[in-house]
């Protein structure tokens, strides 16, 4: 007990360290900024040269900022899934590490350890983005939020593991729903919570607000509604804002570089970690795209001393905007983003089941998948295909996942095929659920998940 009240202590003193000044930092003047980017560069590269063994024929007096980055090849995700142990360092121990996972939204998922200095700080620089959320909800601490959360996915793991190494007495007051409850559940909570901030899955939120905008459901309205994770519609987006009259905003995170960006409170796009994380939007050819020009995102995250990933492709694709921001900030703004979309499955009885249960039941029990897709071919009938190592693999995952598919799906048909490959989509982007095409203009109710699957 007393070795976890000082760990918890001493986390609790580095959150503190660099707290102060934080919600000021956005509105430094650029040079400034590029200073403190660059700084941090010049330390994450020695660090990397020194530590992590694919840059260990790096020389650090060659980068001395943020454009020096453009001596190295783009990395590509598929190298670090290969091969993660090549970019992690040797400096630091196992003890001292949260293990996160992308979403998979190229179709292949990549675990991403941090360590946990770079986790505390991250509680530090949230406010940056709070700064946006507190203004419209007219609170800044011990507010309520209600979550839409994924009971196994990244946001839980990283609040968990924070929780156990500091005291953080000053957030808002959260309250989890699972992304797997009806939306009626969802709704009761709200009304007993009622949250100055609703935060979640986008096409959740969605489905909420649609199913509030037929009658279904009933609940007090939030006074902002922060979605990530997965993207709401231009109609959802629409609905929220002026048939209920919230503001919606959203942040841009990822597992490989956790403080990204943030959506300005006028509605310009996202505002981006400059000092945090340096991006880029790259064409065709691997080079800068122009302002204004659609690219490829690509990320240096400039915090996580464990897995050193420079250069790296997200697989997003985004503009830089061509002109400041008229609310002070000096970032430049990340625009027109196109990140991971998640289609609700309707079934024919008008339930819904989100895609990421399957997805995390899928992961979890289909040992040897390497890749997956389910196709939707009839309201209850669905193609699984399977890209595994071996038969033996496949045979297993039939086994162990099909059962478990049919049973989230209410019965449904459930047939699974191996391949030897899955495509993407011509924009990169992988789609690991192709859903037949739905109305919108009412939301159906959801169900609940089964007893005997575990999350």
């Amino acid at each position: 007990m007393a070795d976890s009240l000082v760990r918890r202590a001493q986390g609790t003193l580095t959150i503190l360290r660099r707290l102060p000044g934080q919600r000021r930092v956005p509105f430094l003047p650029a040079e400034r900024v590029r200073e403190l980017r660059d700084e941090r560069l010049r330390e994450l590269v020695s660090h990397a040269a020194a530590t992590v063994p694919h840059y260990a024929g790096l020389d650090p007096r060659e980068f001395r900022s943020a454009d020096d980055l453009s001596r190295l090849p783009l990395l590509e995700k598929r190298l670090v899934q290969a091969e993660p142990g090549r970019f992690r360092s040797t400096a630091i121990s196992a003890e001292d590490t949260v293990t996160l996972a992308t979403a998979g939204s190229t179709g292949m998922p990549v675990h991403v350890p941090r360590d946990r200095a770079s986790l505390l700080a991250m509680v530090a620089y949230s406010e940056r983005e709070r700064v946006v959320e507190s203004r419209l909800c007219g609170a800044r601490y011990r507010y309520p939020v209600l979550q839409i959360v994924n009971p196994r996915g990244n946001v839980v793991q990283v609040l968990n593991a924070l929780g156990q190494t500091s005291f953080r007495p000053l957030r808002p007051r959260l309250h989890d729903v699972s992304v797997g409850s009806p939306v009626e559940e969802a709704a009761q909570e709200i009304a007993r919570v009622r949250p100055r901030v609703i935060r979640g899955f986008g096409s959740y939120i969605e489905l909420l607000f649609r199913a509030l905008a037929a009658g279904t459901v009933s609940f007090p309205l939030p006074r902002v509604v922060l979605y990530a994770g997965d993207a709401l519609s231009p109609e959802g987006r629409e609905l929220i804002r002026t048939t209920f009259g919230v503001p919606v905003i959203s942040r841009y995170a990822a597992a490989e570089a956790i403080r990204i960006g943030y959506f300005c409170e006028l509605g310009t796009g996202f505002h981006l970690h400059e000092d945090l994380c340096h991006v880029s939007v790259v064409g065709p050819d691997g080079r800068p795209a122009p302002p204004g020009e659609r690219g490829e995102v690509v990320v240096t995250d400039l915090t996580n001393r464990l897995l050193v990933l420079v250069n790296y492709r997200l697989g997003d694709f985004a503009r830089i905007g061509p002109d400041p921001c008229p609310c002070g900030r000096s970032s430049r703004l990340l625009t027109h983003l196109e990140g991971r979309t998640s289609d609700v499955i309707r079934l024919r009885d008008g339930t819904f089941v989100h895609p990421l249960l399957l997805e995390g039941a899928i992961r979890r029990l289909g040992t040897g998948v390497l890749r997956f897709q389910v196709v939707q071919e009839e309201p209850d009938s669905f193609l699984v295909k399977l890209v595994t190592a071996d038969s033996h693999s496949f045979a297993h995952a039939c086994d162990e996942v099909v059962p478990v598919l049919r049973e989230w799906l209410r019965g449904a048909s459930v047939e699974a095929e191996r391949h030897d490959e899955i495509d993407a989509e011509p924009s990169g982007k992988f789609r690991s659920f192709v859903l037949l095409p739905q109305q919108t203009a009412a939301a159906p109710p959801a169900r609940p998940a089964p007893a005997s699957v575990q999350l």
